[in-house]
This record gives structure tokens, C-alpha cells and sequence, in this order.
């Protein structure tokens, strides 16, 4: 899961060339730190969805897909 977060947070970054930011701490269990222009839309369930409120740049939408992964079937992955 950190893998995930470190790719999110460089994806959020790269995009971001404003000082002003906010973290959002997800429900899903991960935290990121999304510019301050960006606010969450509902979405479907185990998604956590995004977009810039001032200008439309695209979305970005984080799916909790190891949720619905048994535990004994992940660790036999990992």
C-alpha cells in the first residue's frame, strides 16, 4: 500500500505548481496531499474521486481494489 501512496502523491505533486495544499485523509486508509483548488465528487463505492473546482484538467480517481481480495488469497500473492 505505501508503493500506491508514493505513486499518488508523485502523480498529485507533479501536477501541482501551487504552494497551497490541503491533505485529505481517506476512509479507505491512506492520506494524500491534494492542491487546495481540488475537492472530492461522489463516486462509486471504494472510490475516492477528485477534480480541480476552478478549471477542468481531468479527475483523478483512487479505487480501493485489495478490499474485496481475501486476506489468505493476498498474503499467498505477496
Amino acid at each position: 500500500m505505501k508503493f500506491h501512496q508514493l505513486l499518488i502523491f508523485l502523480a498529485i505533486i507533479s501536477c501541482n505548481n501551487k504552494s497551497n495544499n490541503r491533505t485529505f485523509v481517506s476512509e479507505l486508509g491512506y492520506t494524500i496531499v491534494l492542491p487546495e483548488n481540488w475537492d472530492e465528487y461522489e463516486d462509486e463505492k471504494n472510490t475516492n474521486a477528485f477534480f480541480d473546482i476552478t478549471e477542468w484538467t481531468g479527475n483523478l480517481r483512487i479505487i480501493s481494489a485489495l478490499r474485496s481480495v481475501p486476506s489468505e488469497a493476498l498474503r499467498k500473492c505477496l
